[in-house]
C-alpha cells in the first residue's frame, strides 16, 4: 500500500488586510437635506410631489399613506382548494390567465369565476363576457345548469318549446319561464368582428370601473385586423397576434394603475395551452421543463398577475342499475406564476361531474363547491366533530361559531341552500390558512 501522505504543517498566509474608506469620503460633504426630518422632511417632500402633480396635471405621485390597494379584494372560483393557493381568489384590480389544453374546463372555470361574483353581489353584479370562439358564442345553457342567472335570448324560448314538444314533454309555464329568463345584475356579451374591437372595448369597460370580472373568451382566437380581411390563401401575419396583446397590455396598465383611484375589475383571459413538443428531444434537461406551452404574447403573460394552468386527468366511473359509464373527471391545476397572495408551483385537483348520464342521481354539474370546502374547512380546523356531531370553529380563539349539526352531509346540505352559511365559513377558512381577504 502506498504511504499516506503526512498533513503539511505549514501555516497559510494570513491574507491581506482589506483596504476601507470611511463614508462620507474625507473630500465629499454630505447632502444638506440629508438630515432633513420629521415635519421639515415632510414639507419638503409635498412641495416636490406637488410640483410633479401640477406638471402631469393629475395625481402620479403622493405618500405611501394616500395610496390605494385592491390586494385583499378576491373574486372565488368556489373550489376551496384553489382559492387557497390563489390568496383567496382571483385578485380585483388586475388580469388573471387561464391556460389549458382543448375541453380542459378553461371556460367553466372562468365562468365559476363569474357565478360566485354574481352569488356575493347579488343585484349589484355587473359582469362582461369578450366571445372570441368561433362557435356559439356565450353559452348559456351551461350558465343556466351552473345556476349563473343571466337570462335566455328571447329567440331561444320558442325552440326550446318547440323541442319539448317534439319529445312529447308539457310545455313550460309561465312560472317555469320566469326562473329561465331571471337576471340577477347585469351581464353584457360582447361579439366584436376584430381581436383589436374586442380589446379596445375590454379597455374601456376596465376604465369605467363598472364591471367586478371581465372573461376574454379566449385570448388565442382574438383575429388582428391585419389578418381579418385576407384571402385563405394569403399568408398570414404571424406578429399581428402578439403586437395586438403587447399594444393591449400597453394600454390596459394605466387604466389599472391611477394614483388613489382603485380599479376593482378582475380581468380573465382563456388560452390555449399545448404540450411542450420539445420536451420530448431534450434529454436530461427535459425535467427542467414544463410540460405544457401557452403561445401568447409575453407581455400579456408578464402583466397577468397569475397564471393558472388545467389539464384532464382520470375519468370518474360509476354503475348504475348495473350500467357502467363515465359521469365525470378529475382535473389538475397548477399556478404558474404567483404574484398577488397567490402560492407559485401549487398544484391540486377537483371533480368534474356531468349531470346527464344518470339524471337521477342528482349529481352536481361542474365541481362541489361544498364538497370542497368540507375537506379544506377539516384541514384548516374550522370544522370540527365532537361528541358525535359537527361545529364550526373559529380558530383564533376557537370559539364555536355554531354547533350541534348532526353530521358532514346534513352540513353540505346547509351549504347547498344557504350562501350565506358558504361565505362565513370561506372567510373562517381562509383566516385560518392565514390569507387575509375579502369580498364584496
Amino acid at each position: 500500500m502506498a504511504a499516506k501522505k503526512k498533513k503539511s504543517t505549514k501555516s497559510k498566509a494570513a491574507p491581506a488586510e482589506i483596504p476601507t474608506t470611511p463614508w462620507p469620503a474625507p473630500d465629499v460633504q454630505p447632502m444638506e437635506n440629508i438630515s432633513l426630518t420629521g415635519a421639515a422632511l415632510r414639507g419638503e417632500l409635498r412641495a416636490f410631489k406637488g410640483k410633479i402633480n401640477e406638471q402631469a396635471g393629475r395625481t402620479i405621485v403622493g405618500f405611501a399613506s394616500e395610496a390605494t390597494s385592491t390586494f385583499m379584494l378576491r373574486r372565488p372560483f368556489g373550489i376551496t382548494d384553489l382559492d387557497i393557493a390563489t390568496g383567496g381568489g382571483a385578485p380585483a384590480g388586475g388580469p388573471i390567465q387561464i391556460a389549458g389544453p382543448e375541453a380542459s374546463g378553461k371556460t367553466y372555470l372562468a365562468m365559476q369565476c363569474m357565478l360566485m361574483h354574481q352569488l356575493i353581489r347579488g343585484n349589484a353584479f355587473s359582469g362582461m363576457w369578450v366571445c372570441a370562439e368561433p362557435t356559439l358564442g356565450f353559452d348559456f345553457k351551461r350558465a343556466a345548469k351552473m345556476g349563473l342567472k343571466v337570462g335566455l335570448p328571447a329567440n331561444y324560448i320558442p325552440q326550446l318549446q318547440q323541442m319539448r314538444a317534439l319529445r312529447g314533454l308539457v310545455p313550460l309555464t309561465d312560472t317555469d319561464l320566469s326562473v329561465l329568463t331571471q337576471s340577477v345584475g347585469e351581464l353584457l356579451i360582447v361579439q366584436a368582428h376584430t381581436g383589436e374591437e374586442a380589446l379596445d372595448t375590454v379597455l374601456r369597460a376596465v376604465e369605467s370601473n363598472f364591471f367586478g370580472v371581465i372573461v376574454i373568451d379566449s385570448l388565442s382566437n382574438l383575429i388582428p385586423i391585419a389578418n381579418a380581411g385576407r384571402e385563405l390563401d394569403e399568408e398570414n401575419k404571424r406578429a399581428a397576434h402578439a403586437t395586438m396583446m403587447t399594444d393591449f397590455v400597453k394600454q390596459l396598465t394605466p387604466l389599472l394603475n391611477k394614483f388613489g383611484e382603485p380599479n376593482y375589475t378582475t380581468l380573465i383571459g382563456i388560452a390555449q395551452a399545448r404540450a411542450n413538443a420539445a420536451k420530448a428531444t431534450a434529454g436530461p434537461r427535459a425535467k427542467y421543463m414544463k410540460d405544457w406551452e401557452v403561445p401568447i404574447a409575453w407581455a400579456w403573460k408578464h402583466a397577468a398577475l397569475q397564471n393558472i394552468l388545467i389539464w384532464n386527468g382520470a375519468r370518474i366511473d360509476k354503475q348504475h342499475q348495473k350500467v357502467k359509464a363515465a359521469v365525470g373527471k378529475s382535473v389538475h391545476w397548477s399556478i404558474g406564476k404567483g404574484k398577488a397572495g397567490a402560492h407559485e408551483h401549487v398544484s391540486g385537483e377537483y371533480d368534474f361531474f356531468f349531470d346527464d348520464v344518470f339524471p337521477d342521481l342528482q349529481l352536481p354539474y361542474g365541481a362541489d363547491r361544498a364538497e370542497t370546502m368540507l375537506i379544506e374547512g377539516m384541514r384548516a380546523g374550522v370544522i370540527k366533530e365532537y361528541k358525535g356531531s359537527i361545529v364550526l370553529v373559529r380558530t383564533s380563539d376557537n370559539t364555536a361559531l355554531m354547533d350541534g349539526i348532526p353530521g358532514l352531509p346534513t352540513l353540505k346540505q346547509m351549504l347547498n341552500v344557504d350562501f350565506g352559511l358558504e361565505q362565513m365559513l370561506r372567510q373562517e377558512i381562509m383566516a385560518a390558512r392565514g390569507i387575509e381577504c375579502r369580498y364584496l
